[in-house]
């Protein structure tokens, strides 16, 4: 994949990781992607390098976006989870990859909005009902992956579910079936 790179603290870089797992799991079908570069101290607010967390004069931790918009999907897609096939791009500049549990138990749908402006996107599925449990997990500018409420950001119906996607933020949303 990469070495990490110039380290980034800002939004747009977790954008780019979150879309480069994306291609990653989607277009080359790969079944695990490992981070390495967890942290450095370098005794200055200068990062370099690609890790995660930075240690700041052994006082602060600085944490990039990436760090978030990984977990995004690790947080989530756990070991025996399986890619569900399905539109990848169901809008311009929105891209969503959905993986179900080994005991098909579990939906997880993770949706990169790479607009400026909202994005909704309604999921038609079998097992969806309107007491179905539904979280929602975002990371954003303002937000680290962060629960949010479903008011306002998603509505489930039986066999569906629609979904508001923040603009440039990735959402995470986990389906008890």
């Amino acid at each position: 994949m990469s070495d990490g790179g110039v380290n980034d603290s800002s939004m747009n870089d977790g954008l780019l990781w979150a879309q480069m797992i994306h291609n990653d799991m989607v277009i080359a079908e790969v079944n695990a992607i490992l981070y390495w570069w967890l942290w450095t101290n370098t005794g200055t607010a200068n990062q370099s390098g690609g890790s995660l967390l930075h240690v700041v004069n052994n006082a602060s931790i600085l944490k990039n976006k990436r760090l978030f918009t990984i977990g995004q999907y690790s947080r989530f897609i756990r070991p025996g989870f399986y890619r569900l096939n399905g539109s990848t791009e169901p809008l311009p500049g929105m891209f969503i990859s959905m993986y179900k549990s080994p005991d098909s138990k579990n939906l997880v749908i993770v949706g990169i909005n790479n607009n400026t402006f909202d994005r909704n996107v309604q999921f038609t599925m079998q097992g969806v009902h309107a007491e179905s449990e539904v979280q929602l997990w975002r990371t954003s500018q303002e937000e680290d992956l962060m629960e949010i409420a479903k008011p306002g950001n998603c509505m489930v119906s039986p066999g569906s579910i629609v979904v508001r996607f923040a603009p440039l933020s990735v959402t995470t949303v986990t389906i008890q079936l």
